[in-house]
């Protein structure tokens, strides 16, 4: 085996042969290629090996196979990896339709594609036409994809699902697990011999499956030999096989870490400050108390924090520290310790936060949301108890435990989430969590943090929140329209809140808003307060009547 044939990527450690037999004349319209994240800027959505098969002729055919596999890559890669592999595919696939579709213009530029994709342990089969794709595993050789073929009466054959023929593309997809030794053939076309035994070298296999046939053909072979590290669903059997201990007393030893003092404490989870004497510094353990367990959203929530925080790399994210599966004899997290104060406490300390310091923390956070978004991750739970906030101005933010991936939870989540003071009025009413509920959440925080109270007193997000005189005007438009209770009417993500919060500051009017308030519902206090002017306002008629007239 050469060492080109050697590739890791992901965890993976992959064995390759490839194979391709032209046409005779011109290059026969057939292509294959191995493509490793790692060459599109996203490694962890591992390794994928791609066949297809152009139906139409001419050289036309010949570069549309060629582009549609390379496109399918690169959208493929570009998506992240909280977007399962079965969605990216599709989705990827879906997009090259659209364009063969439109470019065809009475061309047959439509073609098979199928393509093995490994990814967290797993791996992908996706399948579009009459490409065929095989596992051997210990012997025995099974195929893995159906052709999707249609006969005519004369015996002639076409594909009856190809990428570029309908403006409406059904994709093929399965999940397999996978197992050291597993092989994976992919074909463009069915080989001249049998397919009973693929034991051998690769190389030699590989190119004897088409000796003796005419016709172009196209494969890859590919032998896995070493597996990434553990998954979501890995890690899910990890720490159910983990006991749960009594909350520790200060001075005990965990594994290592030596406990100090509580750092919070609530119904579900306990937060200690611990020194940890393996690999040094001070840390927070993050400790499930026993009501936790018998709630499932919390349950669960604390296993998505772990694999969440696995995926994110961002600097103004707090995310759990890893540990060696042999160290953890209990369950529990390891998260960073970040000295700072909480952004709540903050709000009500004196000497209060300024507009610019207010906004230039929301800039902050937002650059933390998109982020996560642009990671196919909804925080969820945006507030100022869960921001931290440096000596040195740094932002982060905390609290995974709510976060909400679309792509794999799907639109009809178990439970809503969040805190209901920062909560966009649509996911009361069953609508999914996205970009413009983070922009409301995100805008429901600098209210608080500029005005000193809550937008909004209940979940009823109308008539919109007064906004104080003492506020910029730009700024009490930007609050205005990012709280809006209309989804659409609000910024479409955080980078656009943050766009809109910039542009004030440059360009906006300082000038303050003077008192002007819009019209909320009064309260109980504004009726009485309401009454004691009008009380007053009469009286002083009164007075002044009792001084002008004559006596």
């Amino acid at each position: 085996m050469n060492a080109d044939s050697l590739l890791s990527s992901a965890g993976w450690g992959l064995e390759v042969a490839t194979f391709s037999k032209p046409a005779a004349e011109g290059g026969g319209a057939d292509f294959h290629a191995v493509y490793r994240g790692e060459s599109f800027g996203n490694p962890s959505r591992g390794v994928a090996a791609v066949v297809a098969r152009a139906n139409g002729q001419g050289r036309a055919a010949v570069e549309a196979v060629q582009v549609a596999v390379h496109q399918f890559a690169e959208g493929l890669f570009s998506l992240p990896a909280t977007l399962g592999s079965g969605r990216a595919a599709e989705r990827s696939l879906s997009a090259v339709n659209d364009w063969l579709f439109s470019q065809a213009r009475g061309a047959d530029l439509s073609l098979s594609l199928s393509a093995v994709l490994f990814s967290n342990r797993r791996v992908g089969i996706v399948h579009v036409g009459n490409c065929l794709v095989y596992r051997a595993r210990r012997g025995e050789v099974v195929r893995l994809t159906s052709s999707h073929l249609r006969r005519f009466g004369d015996g002639h054959e076409f594909a009856a699902r190809a990428v570029g023929a309908e403006r409406d593309l059904r994709v093929d997809y399965i999940d397999l697990a996978v197992e050291a030794g597993d092989r994976f053939l992919l074909l463009s076309a069915a080989p001249v011999k049998n397919l009973e035994n693929l034991a051998g070298p690769l190389e030699s296999l590989a190119a004897g499956l088409f000796e003796g046939q005419e016709a172009p053909a196209s494969l890859v072979l590919i032998e896995v030999g070493e597996l990434p590290e553990a998954s979501y669903d890995d890690l899910a059997a990890e720490f159910s096989a983990l006991p749960l201990r009594p909350p520790p007393k200060d001075g005990d030893i965990w594994d290592g870490f030596v406990i100090s003092h509580t750092l919070y404490r609530s119904r579900w989870t306990v937060l200690k400050v611990a020194r940890d004497t393996v690999d040094g510094g001070e840390v927070v353990l993050k400790i499930p108390l026993p009501a936790m367990l018998h709630d499932k959203m919390f349950k669960a929530g604390f296993l998505r924090e772990a694999w969440v925080g696995r995926l994110t790399s961002s600097p103004w994210v707090s995310r759990p520290i890893e540990l060696p599966p042999e160290r953890r004899t209990s369950l529990y997290l390891v998260m960073p310790y970040y000295r700072g104060e909480g952004l709540a406490k903050r709000i009500v300390r004196k000497p209060k936060l300024t507009v610019i310091e207010s906004v230039d923390i929301i800039l902050k956070l937002c650059a933390a949301v998109q982020g996560l978004l642009n990671q196919q991750i909804v925080h969820r739970d945006i507030k100022p108890e869960n921001v931290l906030i440096s000596a040195n101005g740094g932002v982060t933010l905390l609290d995974l435990g709510m976060a909400y991936l679309p792509a794999i939870d799907g639109p009809l989540d178990e439970g809503i989430g969040g805190s209901t003071h920062y909560m966009a009025p649509e996911l009361f009413n069953g609508a999914a969590a996205g970009a413009r509920t983070e922009v409301f959440a995100l805008a429901a925080t600098l209210y608080r943090m500029v005005c000193g109270d809550y937008p909004f007193t209940g979940r009823d997000a109308t008539p919109p929140p007064a906004i104080p005189g003492h506020l910029p005007r730009w700024l009490g438009k930007a609050l205005l329209q990012a709280l809006s209770p209309q989804p659409e009417a609000r910024p479409a993500s955080p980078a656009d809140f943050a766009r809109l919060l910039e542009e004030g500051l440059v360009r906006g009017d300082p000038a303050p808003l003077r008192g002007r308030r819009l019209w909320r519902k009064p309260s109980q206090l504004d009726l009485w307060r309401g009454a004691a002017l009008i009380f007053a306002a009469a009286f002083a008629v009164l007075l002044a009547r009792d001084l002008v007239l004559p006596r």
